[in-house]
């Protein structure tokens, strides 16, 4: 729905409709700063949903009781500064979850071809 918007920084989602697939949903928005309250009650997923946000530094309580996947939902997210409560009873999946930026991030930041990402931990 988002995804590449680079120079987002607020959203205000009202009335949205209830999805299930949230992958990817903000992936890309590195400028935003907070992210939406939603109803995420009947999401399945969010894979990479806020992959690349750099500058996203707070997140409102989101309900992951159904959650099966979170794979990169935070990767290279490296300004946030604390994550509510996420419910991972369900979730078979969160490989590179809290990982810090891809290779081509990293490299761009720093000048450099062999710069080492950003790894940051909870």
């Amino acid at each position: 729905m988002f995804e590449g918007c680079s120079a987002l920084r607020e959203v205000s989602i009202s009335g949205a409709p209830q999805l299930q697939n949230l992958d990817r949903l903000f992936q890309g928005c590195s400028a935003l700063l907070s992210a939406p309250a939603i109803d995420t009650a009947p999401a399945i997923t969010m894979a990479a949903m806020f992959q690349g946000c750099r500058a996203l530094r707070q997140l409102p309580p989101y309900d992951t009781a159904m959650v099966t996947s979170m794979e990169a939902i935070f990767r290279g997210c490296c300004s946030l500064l604390s994550i509510p409560p996420l419910n991972t009873a369900a979730v078979s999946s969160m490989a590179s979850a809290f990982a810090g930026p891809d290779q081509q991030q990293s490299s761009a930041r720093h000048g450099s071809a062999t710069a080492k990402p950003l790894e940051w931990y909870m």
